[in-house]
């Protein structure tokens, strides 16, 4: 990393064109919860023009950040991706990517990027780096980076004046890592060759509109399908994988072969889904009943889109599609 004075960035370090963080929408159709209609807090603004012969996504994608996961300390992106091995003859591999959030602006006059970094260094944390660039000398360079969190929910990124502003879901006190609950907006400054964090405030969620809790009882929803970063599947059988929403928070499941009860919890666009007991049948080979009630344990947000219900997972875990189905008899 390249360090520059502290006195220099005080005196002369002016951020300006305010940009909004864009994150790419899943094949889905997805995109941002502010995209989505739903009442999450989003940043606002336009993106800035990225300056000619400055930075741009592929010049981000392919550059070194200095990380604590590899083994010395810098990772080195090729097509926005850092692989390496653990250990020697190991197959667990240290895998690091350039998220999908990301702020153009500039720095004292400089073209200046905000990128969001995901370490998976093969245990069970996925870790978030927020690192300032900016383009100087003809060359990017990374003047800071911070500490987001692990198993965080992004939600916006931006330049504001001369800071940074991170929104994002992290653990409350009571959470387990995979469950953030937390919404904050984080704002980080330049000291030295980190960014500080100056003030994190907490975002009050909305309470669910009538509408909104209406449409999600008023339906049996079939799962029809799941995607995620690597990959999308096509539900077989969506009649197989159904949810109902019942008054008083309660829930019901069909997985297949195996039926189970639940509960859920909604507050703003957030959602909290409990399994409770379940059938315990073997489901044929091919079957999806266990990743089913695994993966709504871990949804986190839900939203409305042309009729259809989206539930995202924690973490950039995917996203659930459904449609209205029938329920049974």
């Amino acid at each position: 990393m390249t360090k520059i004075n502290l006195l220099t960035i005080l005196l002369s370090a002016v951020l300006t064109a305010c940009t909004t963080g864009l994150k790419a929408p899943p094949s889905t159709g997805t995109g941002s919860p502010a995209e989505r209609g739903t009442s999450a807090p989003a940043l606002t603004g336009q993106p800035s023009e990225t300056p000619e012969d400055g930075l741009d996504l592929e010049k981000l994608g392919n550059l070194e950040y200095p990380l604590e996961y590899p083994k010395d300390g810098k990772a080195k992106l090729v097509d926005g991706e850092f692989r390496e091995q653990a250990a020697p003859d190991s197959a667990t591999e240290t895998i690091i990517k350039l998220s999908d959030f990301y702020a153009f602006g500039k720095l004292n006059g400089s073209p200046a990027a905000a990128v969001v970094l995901v370490s998976d260094p093969g245990g069970s944390g996925t870790f978030y780096d927020l690192a300032l660039v900016v383009y100087q000398d003809g060359t990017p360079t990374v003047l800071g980076t911070a500490y987001l969190g692990d198993r965080v929910n992004l939600e916006g990124l931006e330049f504001a004046d001369e800071e940074i502003v991170v929104e994002m879901v992290v653990q409350a006190e009571d959470d387990p890592m995979a469950r953030p609950t937390r919404h904050v907006r984080n704002t980080y400054h330049l000291e030295g060759d980190r960014l500080e964090l100056k003030m994190s405030e907490s975002i009050p969620q909305a309470k669910p509109s009538e509408e909104s809790e209406n449409q999600l009882m008023g339906e049996t929803w079939q799962w029809v399908r799941f995607t995620n970063p690597l990959q999308e599947i096509e539900v077989p059988d969506p009649e197989n994988y159904t949810l109902e929403f019942l008054e008083g928070g309660d829930l019901r499941i069909k997985a297949d072969c195996n039926h189970a009860a639940g509960s859920y919890v909604l507050e703003g666009s957030t959602i909290k889904i409990e399994i409770g007991p379940s059938t315990l049948a073997a489901c044929p080979p091919g079957s999806l009943s266990d990743q089913f009630l695994k993966d709504l344990g871990f949804v986190g947000i839900y939203f409305f889109q042309e009729g259809n219900l989206f539930l995202d997972l924690f973490a950039d875990g995917g996203t659930m599609q459904f449609e209205p189905g029938i329920s049974d008899p």
